[in-house]
């Protein structure tokens, strides 16, 4: 058995700005008191090999872009609440849970007992959580932080000789076992599904990791919506776009190939909204943004009752 504990480092770090970012974590780790795993599906820097003891690289990135498997975004405001498949085109849960799996059953092999496992967009300034963690791990399973919104995140210390199994299959089983029977089909409830195998786990606040640890530095949700959603009360498809960047949204919706309808937004955090006419009426929808077609609908070979089914605006 390993005399230090290992920090597993997952990264997708396909550009410069997220190489950079994944060389920072590496470097604020103490290697005095901690070996360090990278788990990527991507190339990281050559420079990030001095700091870290291993890295396990896996060329499968699987993405799921089938409608049955795609994620649920919400916008809310004072008048309504959208619920819709649209904001983002796959669910990545796959991809990005692979990676500590693939991680912990390397660890495992190496002969590593306790692990701490971080996203590379994680900053270390006080080590004194995770010493904190190890020792919780000798009576317990795992250690995991309670996000206000997410359930999960991925921040979680684990006893390898404790987690259940499942932690170490990389055959794919086990996720698509979950997305057909959760109704949320998050990475952050596929890992608590997980956590909640075991009874011997321990709960902290996330609020209590933050004052040690930064986490969370880069986010790529940080994009604008322009969605489709269906009206029920009054039987119309609207075209929502929510600014969520503070850049230009030209938007440019072609209706049945011949009714043009344009929104613009240009302030963050506001939101335009825009009926395109009864639902029976439209076939075809094409959204334009900022000169590039993001969707293009057929309703003649989308199930337009299933869309509808998952693309809904319901009023307060």
């Amino acid at each position: 058995m390993k005399e230090k504990d290992l920090i597993l480092i997952t990264a997708y770090t396909p550009d410069l700005k997220r190489k950079n970012i994944l060389l920072e974590a590496l470097k604020s780790i103490d290697k005095t008191k901690f070996d360090i795993m990278v788990s990527s599906h991507s190339s990281v820097p050559e420079e990030a090999f001095e700091y870290c003891d291993f890295c396990i690289f896996d060329k499968r990135n699987t993405l799921l872009f089938n409608d049955e498997h795609k994620l649920t975004f919400y916008f809310s405001c004072d008048a309504f609440k959208v619920f819709t498949t649209e904001y983002k085109d796959y669910n990545h849960i796959i991809a990005a849970g692979s990676l500590t799996i693939n991680g912990l059953l390397s660890a495992k092999n190496f002969g590593y007992n306790k692990v701490h496992w971080f996203d590379y967009d994680t900053i270390f300034f006080d080590d004194s959580e995770l010493i904190e963690n190890s020792t919780l791990l000798d009576t317990c399973s795992i250690v995991w932080y309670n996000h206000p919104d997410l359930l999960t995140f991925s921040g979680m210390s684990f006893n390898l000789n404790k987690i259940d199994s499942d932690w170490f299959d990389t055959s794919y089983k086990i996720f698509y076992a979950f997305l057909n029977e959760s109704k949320t089909k998050t990475l952050e409830f596929f890992n608590y599904s997980l956590i909640n195998k075991k009874s011997d786990t321990y709960t902290k606040s996330l609020s209590s990791l933050q004052e040690k640890i930064h986490i969370s530095r880069y986010s790529a949700d940080d994009l604008d919506w322009a969605v489709l959603v269906c009206d029920e009360l009054n039987k119309e498809f609207m075209l929502l776009n929510y600014n969520k960047t503070g850049n230009i949204n030209n938007v440019c919706v072609v209706i049945n190939n011949s009714k043009v309808e344009y929104l613009y937004s240009n302030q963050k955090g506001t939101y335009v909204i825009k009926s395109l006419g009864k639902i029976d009426d439209i076939q075809n929808v094409k959204i334009i943004l900022n000169d590039k077609v993001i969707k293009n609908y057929d309703f003649n070979i989308t199930n337009k009752e299933e869309y509808i089914l998952k693309n809904k605006l319901v009023y307060n």
